[in-house]
């Protein structure tokens, strides 16, 4: 973050990374938004944990919303605890029907994620909004600066 102008430098990887040149791309523009919900400077564990913060908050002010909680979840062989949020009532400042949110019990941090959007048709099932799943979780791995520097050499830029 705040490097390269706020732009996204970026290579092919494998062979095909030998041989094609390194792009700078806007993280909003068109070619790095191809097949995103979000740009990639909006996404990872840390974005997600801060808009949940702002849609419970302001989903909360509304007060049309139902909160469950379920333990005994499972994400990836990890016991989980399932946060469950429903809009049951479609208005135009929600942006989804129903959101779950999965917290690894151990880890204490959300794990998976996955909005719905109301039926299409009366007594229909919710439709997948959009879900992100996070497994293998490494936390406090020591990167520094260099592991993000475009010059390092284990990159191949």
């Amino acid at each position: 973050e705040n490097q390269n102008n706020g732009n996204v430098v970026a290579h092919e990887g494998g062979m095909k990374g030998r041989f094609l040149p390194t792009v700078t791309l806007d993280p909003h523009g068109m070619l790095a938004m191809r097949g995103q919900r979000y740009p990639i400077t909006e996404v990872g564990l840390e974005n997600l944990v801060i808009k949940l913060i702002e849609k419970g908050e302001r989903d909360r002010q509304r007060g049309e919303c139902e909160v469950q909680f379920q333990q005994g979840a499972k994400v990836g062989g990890r016991d989980c605890t399932v946060l469950s949020v429903t809009h049951p009532v479609s208005r135009p400042y929600f942006d989804f029907h129903i959101a779950q949110i999965f917290i690894d019990t151990e880890l204490n941090m959300p794990v998976r994620y996955c909005a719905y959007t109301w039926p299409h048709t009366a007594g229909g099932e919710p439709v997948l909004l959009e879900e992100y799943t996070y497994q293998n979780i490494k936390t406090n791995i020591g990167l520094t600066d260099a592991d993000f520097d475009q010059k390092n050499g284990k990159y191949n830029f």
